[in-house]
């Protein structure tokens, strides 16, 4: 019941998410992941090199440590939600990269020797561990998190469209597959789910409070 309900309230993130992850799992089932990142691969300018180089590090720890500091103004339960979803982040995608799925190819190395992959200038190109996309991940659950903290629709889909927009510059920059990205997607969405209903149930007093900075009155 409490989740219809967050649903609800949340529908300019959670919908275009959905959307999101279900054209991408269309487009897998339709087509092989290497044709999709090959059609993909030339598709491409000066301009999104430069804007995709830097939009990426939206999903890097630095995200994380800039919403903490707005948060600690807002309402410590904030920061302590996007605390939690910083560990089951950390967590899921070491897990997940390093256990379950270690050593799946990334497009450098899956097309190693059958297909010479554009790069962008400038980027260090990892080629194992592909499985989920960690910056995928990280900027669905932080700047989810975001969204569905806010009470503002314009707000939330704002989110949604940094968060997609890392995703897409995952599979731009040649680091990962559709399929990483799709994944990254909704582990990051359903982190930031489980976290902000985390965060209702905190139900100290000091949980509302926030930092304020006192300024000296001159006498």
């Amino acid at each position: 019941m409490l989740t219809l309900k967050l649903f609800k309230q949340k529908l300019f993130f959670l919908i275009p998410v959905l959307i999101f992850i279900i054209t991408g799992i269309v487009f897998l089932f339709l087509f092989p992941k290497d044709v999709i990142h090959i059609t993909q691969n030339g598709w491409y300018s000066p301009a999104m090199d430069i804007f995709f180089k830097y939009v990426t590090l939206l999903g890097d720890g630095i995200a994380f440590l800039l919403v903490a500091v707005v948060f600690t103004f807002i309402k410590w339960r904030y920061l302590l939600g996007l605390i939690i979803v910083s560990l089951l982040t950390l967590l899921s995608t070491a897990l997940l990269k390093n256990v379950i799925y270690k050593g799946e190819p990334r497009p450098v190395k899956f097309f190693e020797d059958r297909y010479e992959l554009r790069l962008v200038d400038g980027v260090e190109v990892h080629q194992l561990n592909s499985f989920p996309s960690g910056h995928t991940t990280s900027a669905f659950a932080c700047w989810g998190f975001v969204a569905l903290v806010s009470r503002m629709g314009l707000v939330q889909f704002l989110m949604f469209i940094i968060a997609a927009l890392v995703g897409y510059s995952r599979i731009y920059l040649s680091q990962h597959f559709l399929e990483d990205v799709v994944a990254g997607a909704f582990l990051g969405t359903l982190i930031a789910m489980v976290s902000y209903l985390l965060t209702l149930r905190f139900k100290k007093e000091w949980h509302d409070r926030r930092l304020t900075l006192k300024r000296k009155l001159r006498e």
